[in-house]
């Protein structure tokens, strides 16, 4: 599709008429911004859109546009835009209004939360997750960063199209019994971090509140489950054991091929039979 982009920076397509047309037909996902130039409240809100597209520009899934509803007004009144700046998601036919902050990070967490529930399947190969050492200190619980990983928006959208398995744990810094259960959940990310079959995270929900919501998630702490397009709540008991057997069960019902994986209870049974087939037969190791 031949686009022009804004003069102001290379980071947000300017469209017309015509490829405003293009972009809703192109079954791609596009985020479009209408506006008016002489419009305060547009002129205050176009540097934070601006850094928006400056910070999405890696993503490959995601084109960032505006249109001038002054230049474009058919195109405004078709889309039932009478106001700006207004904000919308499109995708194959599916269009969804920006209600929140006008901030950057209310932009990525309406992104996310839509593409989930959309259930638009993102192309994330070749790229690495990156954490900022901030990130890190602001939104984990955990102090073994390679035990726990601390997730944020862009980051549990990987997470959850990795096809891999992934363990999250959704917590709010100031909630009691988050705080009770950090330290066992840290445990099992240290147990678990020999396996290469399991990722364990964590995702504050006072920070991205979108993506609890998102996910059903409406208290905290909640432990789930993900693995391709499944997933499973954690209801058991808040111990190391009650992780590992959850995790164990699924593992199964998914029936995930994981050359690794070893039931421990097998393992523990296989050495008791040891120790007691030794013990019986008098001999002495």
């Amino acid at each position: 599709m031949q686009i022009k982009h804004s003069n102001q920076d290379d980071y947000v397509t300017s469209l017309d008429q015509q490829t405003f047309d293009n972009a809703l037909k192109s079954g791609e996902l596009w985020i479009v911004k209408f506006f008016n130039p002489g419009c305060g409240h547009c002129r205050a809100f176009a540097p934070t859109y601006l850094e928006f597209g400056q910070q999405m520009a890696h993503d490959q899934f995601l084109n960032v546009g505006e249109i001038s509803c002054t230049e474009y007004n058919d195109v405004c009144a078709s889309q039932g835009v009478f106001g700006v700046p207004t904000v919308r998601l499109y995708y194959k036919g599916k269009q969804q209004t920006f209600s929140g902050s006008r901030t950057v990070d209310a932009l990525k967490q309406f992104v996310e939360e839509y593409i989930r529930i959309w259930h638009i399947s993102v192309d994330y190969e070749d790229q690495e997750i990156e954490y900022s050492e901030s990130e890190e200190q602001d939104y984990s619980e955990s102090e073994d960063t390679e035990a726990v990983v601390s997730l944020n928006m862009q980051s549990f959208v990987y997470a959850l199209y990795s096809g891999e398995l992934w363990i999250v744990k959704f917590f709010k810094p100031g909630c009691g019994y988050c705080k009770a259960f950090a330290p066992t959940y840290l445990e099992f990310g240290q147990q678990m971090k020999k396996h290469q079959y399991l990722n364990v995270g964590e995702l504050s929900c006072s920070n991205y509140s979108s993506i609890c919501a998102s996910q059903g998630v409406f208290g905290v702490p909640t432990v789930k489950l993900y693995y391709n397009d499944d997933e499973a709540e954690f209801y058991g008991e808040r111990t190391v054991k009650g992780l590992k057997k959850f995790v164990k069960k699924y593992i199964k019902i998914w029936q995930i091929n994981i050359e690794d994986y070893e039931d421990e209870d097998e393992k523990d049974n296989k050495q008791i039979y040891k120790i007691v087939f030794i013990i019986s037969a008098g001999i002495i190791v």
